[in-house]
């Protein structure tokens, strides 16, 4: 497996931390308007993680892409 550019890696990295940082503000927000119904809050706080690893996921699967690994897709049908 190729690794990504440093450069490339380091701009991905960048683009990952700004994008967690704004998911965590909204993530705050919410968590400040639901404070009255604590059942509410956690299953917002269970959704909002499945929703960050499944997004880090794609953009590990993204950053692979962009150092043009070549990437097969076997539909299984």
């Amino acid at each position: 497996m190729q690794k990504p550019r440093p450069r490339e890696a380091a701009q991905q990295q960048q683009l990952l931390q700004q994008h967690l940082q704004q998911q965590q503000q909204r993530q705050q927000q919410l968590e400040r308007a639901l404070d009255r119904d604590s059942g509410e809050l956690m299953q917002q706080q269970q959704q909002q993680q499945q929703q960050q690893q499944l997004q880090q996921q794609q953009l590990a699967v993204h950053a692979g892409h962009a150092t043009g690994q070549p990437h097969r897709h076997h539909n299984s049908s």
